[in-house]
């Protein structure tokens, strides 16, 4: 707030007092600084972190999680076969789905001969890595019959491939992956199912 002293109000241009002091103070109230509180950025920081925590340690655990990932996993396999199957008769090529059980994964291999397999270039292709929870219980073909631990492969040629189906679980529920290479389709369905692959 400025307070001058001296003269009173200006007059008319040309009407100035002259040899009159003119004094300007400033003032300033006491109130009008406001202090600011909040988080420092290493506050903010540790509350960021705690709740990521809490998040990676409650978000798993919710019941619905596990049949998110059972279904999408059952889905990519799905969509690999197929995928495979059309590739190997495109490219005259050979592929083996490696079947993991103690790892929970699955992997592609691809060979031009059918003789030496190597890990497929791609790498989006080259490994299904099963979600929390889901589990491979079966892999199931005429060649191989009933595979439930350790390591299966399956391959499929230029020429085709045997039927075959993958049931995966996820706590009390369970899908089955059947893949039928004369139709060159798979599809998803319930273990108590027993219709094929069509």
């Amino acid at each position: 707030m400025n307070i001058s002293s001296g003269a009173g109000p200006p007059g008319p241009p040309g009407d100035e007092k002259t040899g009159l002091p003119v004094r300007t103070f400033a003032c300033r109230a006491p109130h009008s600084v406001h202090s600011v509180k909040g988080f420092s950025l290493i506050e903010l920081l540790a509350v960021i972190a705690v709740i990521a925590v809490a998040l990676a340690v409650v978000f798993p655990r919710l019941p619905g999680l596990e049949g998110y990932n059972l279904e999408s996993d059952s889905g990519r396999l799905s969509r690999l076969s197929v995928f495979l199957n059309e590739r190997a008769a495109s490219r005259r090529s050979y592929y083996r789905l490696w079947f993991d059980f103690n790892a929970g994964e699955i992997r592609v291999e691809s060979s031009a001969d059918g003789k030496e397999y190597a890990a497929i270039a791609e790498s989006a292709l080259r490994k299904i890595k099963l979600g929390r929870g889901v589990q491979l219980e079966e892999v199931r073909s005429p060649g191989l019959g009933a595979v439930t631990r350790g390591e299966a492969a399956l391959v499929i040629s230029p020429y085709g491939a045997e039927p075959f189906d993958v049931r995966l679980s996820a706590g009390k529920r369970s899908l089955v992956v059947s893949f039928n290479p004369y139709t060159g389709r798979a599809k998803v369905r319930q273990p108590e199912d027993s219709g094929k692959a069509g």
